[in-house]
């Protein structure tokens, strides 16, 4: 089974998933908290975008937390770079960059089932305390994957994008992960 994207209730609502559940439980989610989680059943994994930061220099961090049955994972990521790749026909296609990403996104959405958005993060570490750890590099694949899933689903239309490259930059090293 693969990470798809899905709705979940607010605490108030009972969830049926054993997965969500716990996850909604460890990650300690306010009473009204909802949103998309990025999921993997078969794997007992979650990924869930706890918050953001955005500031006039153009720096986008994302907060994120994941589970696994590993451990539980919370780190940081940078946006360096978002584009879409368009491909009208096999033989033609074009490329949205950042500047004209969402402007796209918002008046071509007909055309977002047979584009690629492609994101580049900085990964800034990962938090390692109070029942938080660090992944071994199978639970960072995982991690990898659920964000690729994720970056594919745009504002609320959870598989607008036919695919998504990912690429993670390890913040201390400057290598691709």
């Amino acid at each position: 089974m693969t990470f798809r994207n899905e709705y979940t209730p607010p605490l108030a609502q009972p969830i049926e998933s054993v997965v969500l559940a716990k996850a909604r439980e460890f990650f300690s989610l306010g009473h009204s908290w909802h949103s998309s989680w990025t999921v993997d059943y078969q794997r007992e994994s979650a990924l869930v975008h706890r918050g953001s930061t955005r500031n006039p220099e153009g720096s986008n961090e994302d907060f994120w937390a994941y589970m696994d049955s590993k451990g539980h994972y919370s780190f940081t990521t940078e946006e360096l770079s978002r584009s879409a790749s368009v491909s009208e026909t096999t033989q033609n296609s074009s490329t949205v960059t950042r500047r004209d990403y969402w402007e796209f996104a918002r008046n071509e959405r007909h055309a977002l089932r047979n584009a690629e958005v492609i994101v580049t993060y900085k990964l800034r570490g990962f938090y390692a305390a109070n029942g938080w750890s660090v992944p071994d590099l199978e639970s960072l694949s995982f991690i990898k994957e659920a964000l690729r899933e994720r970056e594919r689903r745009f504002i609320f239309d959870l598989e607008a994008f036919a695919g998504c490259q990912l690429t993670l930059i390890d913040s201390r090293t400057g290598n691709e992960i």
